[in-house]
């Protein structure tokens, strides 16, 4: 509910919401093979919104690629949110919330 709202305070281009869908659908998928680690993770995705800059983009890959290691079924998706991110330039944020709306829809 909480990462709904603050949504709507975004706008967002095509791509960018076709990046949150990728990211949600890999949420999901990673949350009901791993349910055990959703709070984790969510804690992990929630610190790296908080980092501003180069940082956040390092951060993002390293926890991208452990959330692979664990979920191989998210690895194409994956790659496909940081090859985008990277060439489009899109915010990391929209993103990681969009991850976290997955996961919890698992639940």
């Amino acid at each position: 509910m909480f990462f709904k709202k603050l949504f709507s305070y975004f706008k967002f281009t095509k791509d960018e919401r076709l990046l949150q869908e990728v990211a949600q659908k890999a949420g999901y998928v990673f949350g009901k093979k791993h349910p055990e680690l959703i709070a984790p993770a969510k804690i992990v995705a929630m610190g790296i919104t908080s980092d501003q800059g180069k940082d956040a983009k390092v951060n993002l890959e390293i926890a991208a690629y452990q959330l692979a290691n664990y979920c191989p079924e998210i690895e194409k998706q994956i790659k496909f949110l940081l090859m985008s991110i990277d060439v489009l330039g899109t915010e990391i944020t929209p993103i990681i919330l969009s991850f976290i709306e997955g996961m919890e829809a698992a639940e």
